[in-house]
């Protein structure tokens, strides 16, 4: 990430997988971007109730996680 020009975030129907924090490492390469002021884009997938079953996420605990990821990724300015 260091090294980028820019960091790019691509959000779907899963949060995935979490670090011993209960962080997505996704977010965490997102923060981690954020912190050093890297240009950011980001991508996020509209409409997840059109993806099958197995692409969005099973748990309450997960799909909270997953809207208040995306919710940071609309209000940060891109």
């Amino acid at each position: 990430i260091d090294e980028c020009d820019y960091y790019v975030v691509i959000l779907g129907g899963k949060y995935g997988s979490m670090n011993s924090d209960g962080i997505r490492y996704t977010e965490m390469e997102y923060n981690y971007a954020q912190d050093k002021e890297i240009p950011t884009l980001g991508f996020i997938r509209s409409n997840l109730g059109n993806l099958s079953m197995d692409k969005n996420e099973e748990s309450e605990e997960k799909r909270t996680k997953l809207s208040k990821f995306r919710d940071k990724i609309k209000n940060t300015r891109l």
